[in-house]
């Protein structure tokens, strides 16, 4: 993979602005200080519109159900290494 790798929401989207490739993947916390990560992946999907969004949280089924976040867009804490590169690649294969 190539991996773009941004500090904060802010820096991310300075940065894929600048990037002239394919997006096909973000990976971010769902909850986040200045952007969230909803709406971080809505900006970038603007740009980008056929990138999956992949957040990474550490909230509960039912809070995630009450957020109405598809459950297989979340990697819930704590995950091992593994389990992030097996949920990214499930991302990326599905249709």
């Amino acid at each position: 993979y190539r991996v773009l790798e941004a500090a904060s929401p802010v820096e991310a989207l300075m940065l894929t602005q600048r990037y002239n490739g394919i997006l096909h993947l973000t990976v971010s916390s769902l909850v986040m200080s200045e952007i969230g990560g909803r709406e971080l992946a809505r900006r970038l999907m603007i740009q980008h519109p056929m990138m999956k969004a992949l957040f990474v949280s550490g909230y509960d089924d039912e809070t995630i159900q009450h957020h109405r976040i598809n459950q297989r867009f979340v990697l819930q804490h704590p995950y091992r290494q593994a389990g992030l590169v097996e949920k990214v690649r499930e991302m990326l294969d599905a249709t």
